[in-house]
């Protein structure tokens, strides 16, 4: 095929978008962690609760002395468990729902800072990465460049990762996937004409590797690299 060319620009609205983009990812992270531990709770409490019962009941039974009163006591510690545990989820209910609403509120606060200096340091990043790209390629594979950097090649088979997001598309070799980084591609181009961005855009598509489209890496749409 004849080499085909895409021009675009990484601008500071584009920055913007990419890293509201990563601290949404993020966000949707922690607050998945968060639901996990709060399904989990409930189960801790009771079973550190309830565990001394088991624990004595089997520490009276293995002593070598013990008497018919120890036998009795480590019987009714055993039959005690049971019924204790199907009443834990009642009994600790409040206890739960509190430590639930503290945790959430520290989360939450931690969780806001955590992400405002996370965003910080990406706007920082992403923001050395803007220009204007020029990405070339044809049967072989291609080469992406920015001026006045020199261009970075990749044939077609190196790819070994692609998805997209809202506005971009990421592209990476193993190297680059290894870090959670790739290189992001805008969806849209104001530095060609619309058709002929989209067209080419198309085109370049359609020669990675499908394999490369089945990899699945959320965790590498938190961070980026040009």
């Amino acid at each position: 095929m004849t080499p085909v060319e895409l021009h675009y620009t990484l601008t500071p609205a584009m920055t913007r978008l990419r890293v509201a983009e990563a601290l949404a990812h993020e966000a949707r992270k922690d607050a998945a962690l968060l639901d996990a531990v709060a399904r989990g709770q409930p189960g801790a409490l009771k079973l550190l609760l309830l565990l001394p019962f088991p624990v004595a009941s089997a520490y009276l039974l293995l002593q070598r002395d013990a008497t018919s009163t120890t036998m009795v006591t480590a019987v009714v510690l055993a039959l005690l468990t049971l019924p204790l545990w199907r009443l834990a989820d009642r009994l600790l209910a409040p206890l739960h729902r509190r430590i639930e609403m503290r945790a959430g509120r520290s989360a939450g606060r931690l969780g806001a800072l955590s992400l405002r200096l996370a965003g910080v340091t990406l706007r920082t990043r992403l923001a050395s990465q803007e220009g204007n790209y020029v990405l070339r390629f044809d049967d072989h594979g291609f080469r992406l460049g920015r001026d006045p950097q020199h261009p970075v090649t990749l044939a077609w088979t190196e790819i070994v990762h692609a998805a997209e997001t809202e506005h971009f598309h990421r592209i990476a070799c193993a190297t680059l996937h290894r870090r959670g980084k790739a290189y992001w591609i805008p969806k849209r181009s104001e530095a060609m004409q619309p058709a002929a961005f989209q067209q080419g855009l198309q085109l370049f598509l359609e020669r990675i590797p499908a394999a490369a489209f089945s990899e699945k890496t959320d965790s590498a749409a938190a961070r980026s690299a040009s």
